[in-house]
């Protein structure tokens, strides 16, 4: 409400919250892009969100920069591989960045998804984060990591790291990442993965899950 002046509607509340993670620092960041992106708009004296997914804007990239530089630099590569990789071993992450992964769950930063798994707590700040990190740094950390991340399985975010720097992978894995992708509701990456397929040859489960992902982006206005 001091964001915005008056309040918005409990199921839109509900979304910011889950997407930000409840840190305030990306609700507001949120709530000021949403506004600038005509997507947090007012309704009978409340305010609705339209959509749950955002674009790259300054505010949020401000917000994310500031979060990133706060932390010490392992820490914050911690952060980068699961923006980019998506859950991670809390053991891999500590000894490959020496990222003190207990401090970042505590300051509500990355949460649990496993017994020994962990995953940025906030989709925004793993969305935004992802978009930020430059191709160089990306290559980089994919090199030491990746073969890690997709030896776990069809994880959408991992797979698609793979294929956005060129690995060859096998055509099983990046179909069930796919729809997993879709089945999660992340329809945007289902259909970035869906690019990745063209490469891989025409299947009819592809199509499927092509067909999945447009009328999913379509329903929460993403085309």
């Amino acid at each position: 409400q001091e964001e915005l002046g008056r309040l918005p509607t409990t199921a839109s509340a509900r979304v910011i919250a889950a997407a930000c993670g409840g840190n305030g620092m990306l609700v507001g960041a949120f709530l000021r892009s949403a506004k600038q992106q005509e997507i947090l708009v007012e309704s009978r004296g409340r305010y609705v969100l339209e959509q749950s997914r955002i674009n790259l804007d300054v505010h949020l990239a401000d917000a994310v920069i500031r979060i990133q530089q706060r932390l010490d630099s392992a820490d914050a590569t911690a952060l980068e591989i699961l923006a980019l990789g998506g859950a991670e071993e809390v053991t891999f992450l500590a000894k490959y960045t020496g990222a003190d992964v207990g401090r970042l769950v505590d300051a509500g930063l990355v949460r649990q998804v496993a017994e020994s798994r962990v995953e940025i707590a906030a989709p925004i700040h793993a969305q935004i984060l992802r978009d930020l990190i430059p191709p160089g740094r990306n290559l980089q950390l994919m090199e030491r990591v990746i073969q890690r991340s997709v030896d776990h399985g069809s994880l959408p975010e991992s797979v698609l790291w793979a294929c956005e720097n060129g690995r060859h992978l096998e055509t099983r894995l990046v179909l069930e990442a796919t729809t997993l992708a879709n089945n999660q509701l992340d329809f945007p990456t289902a259909w970035r993965l869906c690019q990745h397929s063209n490469v891989l040859g025409s299947r009819p489960a592809f199509a499927r899950e092509e067909v999945r992902a447009l009328m999913g982006m379509r329903r929460y206005q993403e085309v």
